[in-house]
């Protein structure tokens, strides 16, 4: 898209470039599904069992915790994105699209652009994109968090042996 050959700018579209910028928004949400796979995976044995760790109350109680039990499971997910390009249209192509539904055509425009400089006071070079993302802590999906709360209601102290030191 960038190329300085304006030949080959020519070729991208508008389009290109929202579903470029929705499939990276997309993308980040796909990071945060794997974040939490990986949690899970993480804190668990190969045949599902929750990797424990056994702690001594007082010298005749102990309790096995599931190590994913004291893990705080929140994350950071993308709140906001601002985009700000200068777009110059080199040409303006009409496509037919056909609902399917309706039966209709629907005529639209596709516009092939091409970057440009901006109108700012500035040295930016006319193929540099400002993009400023925002993120926000969020907390485990509903789902994570009720997996959590069946393992912190299974946690009861249990009766050990003595050391015998």
């Amino acid at each position: 898209m960038f190329d300085k050959n304006k030949e080959k700018n020519i070729h991208t579209t508008l389009s290109d470039i929202v579903r470029g910028m929705l499939h990276s928004v997309n993308c980040s949400q796909e990071i945060l599904d794997q974040h939490y796979n990986r949690i899970i995976e993480r804190y668990f044995n190969s045949d599902g069992t929750p990797i424990t760790k056994s702690f001594n109350i007082d010298s005749e109680k102990c309790v096995d915790i599931p190590l994913i039990t004291l893990i705080n499971p929140s994350a950071l997910a993308l709140k906001e994105i601002d985009l700000e390009m200068s777009l110059h249209i080199d040409q303006v192509n009409v496509k037919k699209d056909v609902c399917s539904n309706l039966a209709d055509i629907l005529d639209r425009g596709s516009f092939n652009v091409s970057v440009v400089p901006t109108n700012k006071p500035n040295d930016k070079q006319s193929d540099m994109v400002d993009i400023s993302m925002k993120f926000r802590a969020i907390d485990a999906p509903e789902g994570v968090s009720k997996f959590l709360d069946e393992f912190i209601k299974k946690i009861n102290p249990r009766h050990c042996e003595p050391n015998k030191d």
